[in-house]
């Protein structure tokens, strides 16, 4: 296993779905730090585009961090 994989859990709601939309997750670090993130969206859409949003949310993060290697889990097909 790579000593610098990050593993993160994301998950995205929508209520009505469709209606207003909210992201969040959990990213544990290789050092064993966690950081986490949850928010409204300031549109609405469905359930599955809150997930996809919350995918793109916590990846654009972890590039900016200089992220490489990183394991995510999503309850989306």
């Amino acid at each position: 296993m790579d000593s610098q994989l990050w593993t993160v859990y994301i998950d995205g709601s929508a209520t009505p779905n469709p209606g207003r939309m909210r992201i969040g997750g959990i990213a544990h670090a290789p050092d064993g730090s966690v950081h986490r993130f949850s928010q409204a969206l300031a549109h609405s859409g469905c359930n599955n585009e809150a997930e996809a949003r919350a995918a793109m949310h916590v990846l654009q993060w972890l590039h900016a961090q200089q992220v490489r290697a990183v394991l995510l889990h999503t309850d989306n097909s």
